[in-house]
This record gives structure tokens, C-alpha cells and sequence, in this order.
């Protein structure tokens, strides 16, 4: 089975939208991070079906919440690189994704 390892900043990105979906509705942080392990696996088993946003990354779209998920392929995994809200995907979160 291919590992799936999050960098630092990655799970930083991870917290924090956990903690900010669980002061909106108090519960609603446990299903995001469903929907990330949902959208993980997923990568897990077609890590080339998702566009490229910069050579050799990736990007695959949450199914429920506003949030893509930005990654590389190492030998021997994957490589998530960001946890990113939609609407902070700009030049900006590319140069961070860039410089991994």
C-alpha cells in the first residue's frame, strides 16, 4: 500500500480548518477530517488522477467542504504538501507549494 505522509505544514493547514469548521458548528471538525481521509485514500489509489497545478504537484478537491488537497508523488508515497481552502488557492499558496 502507498504512505500517505503529511508535512508539518500541511497538518498545521489541517488543525486549523478543523478548528475553524468546529467554532462554526460545534461537531462539524470530525467530518471534515472524514472527508479528508475519504479524499486521501482516494489519492492512495490514483495518485496521477488529478491535475497538476506546478510540475510534478497535484491537486484533488474535497467532496463536501471547500478545500483542495496538494500533493507530490516520492518514491517510495505521496507527499501532502498543503490543506488548502479554496478560496486562499492563488499565487501565493502556489509559490509555499513551489518552494517544497
Amino acid at each position: 500500500m502507498t504512505v500517505v505522509r503529511l508535512t508539518a505544514t500541511a497538518e498545521q493547514d489541517v488543525e486549523k480548518a478543523v478548528a475553524w469548521y468546529d467554532r462554526q458548528r460545534p461537531g462539524l471538525g470530525p467530518f471534515f477530517l472524514l472527508d479528508l481521509e475519504q479524499a486521501i485514500d482516494r489519492i492512495r489509489l490514483f495518485p496521477d488522477g488529478y491535475p497538476m497545478v506546478r510540475p510534478l504537484v497535484r491537486r484533488m478537491l474535497l467532496a463536501r467542504f471547500p478545500y483542495a488537497v496538494v500533493y507530490r508523488q516520492y518514491e517510495p508515497g505521496i507527499v501532502v504538501i498543503a490543506v488548502l481552502h479554496q478560496m486562499t488557492h492563488g499565487e501565493r499558496t502556489l509559490e509555499r507549494v513551489q518552494s517544497k
